[in-house]
């Protein structure tokens, strides 16, 4: 998700989508760390498209991952993408 908001925002709606990716199961294992991380953008790395482009890229071949939620080749998972 790419938000776009006035500085004064940023923390109450980081606040605010914290607590809904927490709301179910937010005390499993990993969930405080690992189900909502936000990243401002950093003007000197690229812009927003570039973000976006780099996010959706990186999950497109499945780098990293040995099978999909349903225990196939993630490489077969990867032609659907």
């Amino acid at each position: 998700m790419l938000l776009f908001m006035p500085p004064e925002q940023t923390a109450k709606v980081k606040e605010i989508i914290r607590h809904y990716a927490l709301e179910t199961d937010g005390d499993e294992p990993g969930a405080k760390e690992h189900r909502f991380v936000a990243e401002s953008i950093d003007k000197s790395k690229g812009t927003a498209v570039g973000y976006i482009a780099k996010f959706i890229s990186k999950n497109v071949d499945g780098y990293g991952l040995k099978q999909d939620i349903d225990g196939n080749p993630i490489q077969e998972a990867a032609e659907w993408v």
